[in-house]
């Protein structure tokens, strides 16, 4: 979604019409994350789904800067939109099913979110490569298009080999469990967050912290570059440690450097024109701390699942994919609501969203159990009922630091 504004350009197309992309291809996104988990499930080979989605995005990426007419472009848009949920929901179903009962399950998880993150962190030094060589910036989507190639190739192969069965017809009808539905809840809100942060916190640094264009843009990069290194490390540690602790630790990291970041970024002068460290610091623990929370979510609503004999199969995810989409869509439109008002709201905007987050998760860790009896059993550790307590007095100290 990130070049529209590129080819809303090309098209000489109003900032209305630019928007209008934008929301043609998050509501394909969010169609085909819905409509994909089911046609996932009952496909028998889910490796042919994936090339026909693979080369249909392939396609419209290429023949993207050949249309000059805004309602193909915006088809075209919806349709790339579509593919893209049905393979983010395809991608995931299909790793928990190759993976379902190794050690290494959570490894392989995480490394496919760490490859999402790292696509993204280079797709900016692609294009700029390919302008430096001449290109313009429309004919960099025809490279793109081009780069879908090799994903196409080893679907081929795939497609000849036998494919795992990612649902059954017994519960294609049964109502979504409290589980999905709060994992749903949470990407909501943390996709919303990512998306909201990684927007704006440019324009907060222009604006608010008067900085320059350029530092700006290299805050934004240390953001995504260090939630990109975190989920490589989600990759290399948590076979090794207990899963549901580390995506907790994270979600407490992610409310005190929010905190943190507001604090020192509400004292920032507004005359200064250098970069606080302490800014830098903590955009990159912020980063650090988001960047494996939505593999981690998947993950532990997996593990809960089985619990009762249950997986995490192509319609229930692409719920929460479907739920990630309309967060990707609203929180965002929310924090730039607040952000045109007054600059300064954009760390309490994030702080009282992720704090939301965190309570969301700490209640999906108590559903599979009655809380009270385990509680008193000593079956449900402390930790598991309080430690997002911690997060919300974060924002309590958070809010008093800024009085003060």
């Amino acid at each position: 979604m990130g070049h529209s504004s590129e080819l809303s350009g090309g098209l000489l197309a109003t900032s209305a019409e630019g928007l209008v992309e934008d929301l043609g291809m998050a509501s394909g996104y969010l169609l085909g994350a819905t409509v994909g988990g089911r046609v996932l499930d009952r496909s028998p080979n889910p490796a042919r789904l994936l090339l026909v989605s693979t080369g249909c995005s392939a396609f419209s990426t290429a023949l993207l800067p050949q249309l000059r007419s805004v309602v193909l472009v915006n088809a075209s848009l919806l349709c790339q939109g579509g593919v893209m949920g049905l393979l983010d929901t395809g991608g995931n179903v299909l790793m928990l099913t190759v993976w379902r009962g190794s050690r290494h399950v959570n490894a392989a998880v995480h490394g496919f979110h760490f490859l999402f993150g790292l696509g993204a962190f280079l797709a900016p030094v692609f294009v700029s490569t390919c302008l430096r060589f001449g290109l313009e910036a429309m004919q960099a989507w025809v490279v793109a298009g081009l780069s879908f190639v090799p994903a196409c190739l080893g679907l081929m192969l795939l497609v000849l080999q036998p494919q795992p069965k990612t649902g059954s017809q017994a519960g294609a009808d049964s109502p979504l469990g409290s589980i999905v539905l709060i994992t749903g809840a949470f990407l909501f809100a943390y996709v919303g967050l990512e998306v909201a942060f990684g927007g704006y916190i440019d324009a907060f640094a222009v604006r608010h912290l008067q900085v320059s264009p350029l530092a700006g843009a290299s805050l934004t990069s240390v953001y995504w570059g260090a939630l990109c290194i975190s989920r490589l490390a989600a990759t290399l540690l948590t076979p090794y440690v207990n899963h549901l602790r580390y995506i907790q630790l994270h979600l407490l990291l992610a409310c005190v450097s929010m905190a943190a970041f507001g604090v020192v970024s509400w004292s920032q002068p507004v005359d200064s024109t250098p970069l606080a460290q302490s800014v830098i610091l903590f955009t990159f623990l912020y980063g650090f701390a988001l960047g494996p929370l939505f593999p981690g979510a998947l993950l532990v609503a997996e593990e809960k699942l089985a619990v009762t004999k249950e997986t995490l199969d192509g319609r229930a995810a692409g719920f929460t994919v479907a739920c990630a989409a309309l967060g990707e869509m609203c929180l965002p439109l929310l924090t730039g609501f607040f952000f045109a008002q007054e600059a300064t709201s954009f760390a309490p905007v994030q702080l009282v969203v992720c704090c939301l987050a965190g309570i969301i998760f700490a209640l999906g860790s108590l559903v599979t159990v009655n809380a009270t009896t385990a509680w008193l059993s000593g079956e449900l550790p402390l930790s598991d009922c309080l430690w997002f307590v911690v997060a919300c007095c974060c924002c309590c100290v958070f809010a008093c630091a800024c009085v003060l």
